[in-house]
């Protein structure tokens, strides 16, 4: 027999899952397994129409999932005028609904049964003519209330308008220092002492937004939401005024700059110490960034450059840096030439230049057009962690990314990048080619060695001193970093040292050649190989050099005075540790 309220199955032993009848709360169910009752969240869950038993139940057994509602009272009292929504109807609705239902069900059972049972009793018989008043009382309620439910919703739509006013009249109301910005006049004359809030998409046409010296502040919901746009042709979103302009601080929406002639930015820092700063902004369609000049600082977190062909030059004098972390650049268009970053006028960043920018280049546009000269001070260029490509793929190889910049210069600290060279600070002296004694006129003193030839390679941040004659010392010309490894490997030959101990030293100078420290030393015997007294050798150490200072190899007689040539492919290695 079927009924509405009421759901009975018998268990196959395998599954826990079963379905009850809809309910408004849970505590209107009610669960028996085998003819006893279970408790919810110990014997079973219950998620929506779905009961899991905690334990499966074992085949045969008999399980039973019966509801009654709570006719005690209604679960929605309607207030005049009030707004409704379509859950309290339908929960209004499926109180009285139940409770039909439920009626229904327990005459059917105990029609089923043979009529209703000896002890049914005069209340049940009282309980049930209630809950048959309750349910007309209920469905009389809602036809009463139809009526004011299609008038409410008719006033809501005609005073939206209205209503959004009122919101941002609250807004507005409760922060005193935000200004709201739908429309691109609502701007004004820029507060500094104010946040201006972009409310949707802002079309800018041809205004444009002067930014005084005490700075603008400006935030949105986010990229998608809050945007600020215009077609216009040459046109500038952001200005400053005769005298300069000051911070510049924004998070959370877009700027779209897409006219032809036009850019986001002509400004000029009023003070030299001012900085601008943004974080999860976007720029889309772009055709120009524009120019920022005499910037203390500048900062990008989060931010994005997407279609358009969105160079930014860097104008004057920056006492600070330039950080562009967490960035992302896509989709540019394909004819676009300029460099992404791009040094201007009498440009100079006493800081860094950091980035772990990941930027899909097109086939023509440098990722920056800087050159060492931009960045008087060492390691300042630092891209690190960065991803570059163009077409999606990285060519390390490619010099047109940085065109002015090779990851040797001094002024570059390019670590760990995919698709642009890495720096490795360090490099090589090496003898390759030699005939020339050194002469040692004294035993136990050490001289300079006399090399005829020698050939540098892979220097990034050193650069070689000749010391004595013709000796060489490798030089740190970098601040950072300081911690160096140092390895030797050298042989000196002679005709009449056999037996000779022979001791190399490696020492650290200061630029002015006065000895800071003896790094190591190495003694070896020289042995007679193939009719000559050779000494080998091959040693590491570790050590710290600052600015200019060097190290070089001299070379000790401890057992007499005879003299040592060095031998070709000799060579001192220095590299961060």
């Amino acid at each position: 027999m079927a009924f509405y309220s009421i759901l009975e199955y018998t268990a196959t032993g395998v599954t826990s899952i079963y379905t009850t009848p809809p309910y408004i709360e849970e505590a209107h169910l009610t669960v028996t397994l085998g003819g006893v009752g279970q408790v919810l969240n110990s014997d079973y869950t219950l998620s929506g129409t779905t009961l899991t038993f905690s334990v499966t139940p074992t085949i045969g057994s008999a399980i039973r999932i019966s509801r009654k509602s709570s006719p005690d009272g209604r679960v929605v009292d309607y207030t005049s005028g009030a707004g409704f929504s379509e859950r309290t109807l339908d929960l209004d609705s499926l109180q009285a609904f139940y409770l039909a239902q439920e009626g229904l069900d327990l005459q059917l059972e105990y029609a089923s049964a043979g009529g209703y049972p000896a002890n049914l009793g005069q209340a049940n018989a009282v309980q049930i003519g209630i809950n048959q008043t309750n349910i007309a009382t209920n469905a009389a309620d809602i036809a009463t209330n139809t009526a004011d439910i299609t008038t409410a919703e008719t006033d809501i739509l005609a005073n939206s308008s209205a209503i959004s006013d009122l919101i941002l009249y609250q807004l507005s109301s409760d922060y005193t220092k935000r200004k709201i910005i739908r429309v691109a006049t609502d701007f004004g004359t820029i507060d500094p002492t104010v946040e201006y809030f972009i409310d949707g998409v802002v079309d800018m046409g041809s205004t444009s937004i002067e930014i005084p010296a005490g700075g603008i502040n400006i935030r949105g919901y986010n990229l998608g939401i809050s945007k600020l746009v215009s077609t216009a042709a040459s046109y500038t979103m952001f200005t400053s005024p005769v005298g300069g302009s000051g911070n510049v601080l924004g998070q959370d929406f877009t700027i779209d700059v897409s006219g032809a002639g036009s850019q986001v930015y002509d400004i000029v820092s009023q003070s030299g110490f001012d900085a601008i700063e943004f974080a999860r902004l976007n720029y889309e369609n772009c055709t120009s960034l524009g120019s920022i000049d005499n910037y203390r600082q500048g900062l990008e977190e989060g931010t994005g450059r997407f279609g358009g062909t969105p160079s930014l030059t860097l104008v004057g004098t920056w006492v600070g840096g330039f950080r562009v972390t967490t960035s992302i650049v896509r989709s540019l268009d394909s004819g676009m030439t300029e460099p992404l970053f791009k040094a201007g006028a009498g440009f100079t960043m006493n800081s860094r230049f950091l980035t772990d920018i990941n930027a899909d280049l097109p086939p023509a546009a440098p990722f920056v057009d800087f050159a060492p000269s931009n960045f008087p001070n060492a390691s300042t260029v630092q891209i690190q962690g960065a991803i570059l490509t163009r077409a999606g793929f990285p060519d390390a190889t490619d010099s047109s990314i940085c065109p002015n910049l090779s990851a040797t210069d001094l002024s570059c600290s390019w670590v760990k990048n995919i698709g642009l060279p890495n720096t490795f600070v360090g490099g090589i002296a090496k003898v390759t080619a030699n005939i020339t004694q050194t002469p040692i006129s004294a035993t136990g003193t050490p001289y300079d060695l006399v090399v005829d030839t020698w050939a540098d390679s892979n220097l990034a941040h050193f650069d070689t001193k000749t010391v004595g004659v013709s000796n060489r010392g490798l030089r740190n010309l970098g601040v950072n970093p300081r911690d160096f490894r140092v390895s030797v490997n050298f042989e000196l030959t002679s005709s009449s040292g056999a037996g000779d101990q022979i001791t190399l030293l490696l020492e650290k100078y200061t630029e002015s050649d006065v000895l800071i420290s003896e790094i190591t030393r190495s003694t070896r015997s020289a042995l007679t190989l193939s009719g000559t007294d050779r000494v080998i050798f091959h040693f590491d150490s570790v050590t710290t050099l600052d600015t200019n200072e060097y190290v070089k190899i001299r070379v000790q007689n401890e057992t007499d005075t005879s003299n040592y040539i060095v031998t070709p492919d000799s060579y001192i290695l220095i590299e961060e540790r």
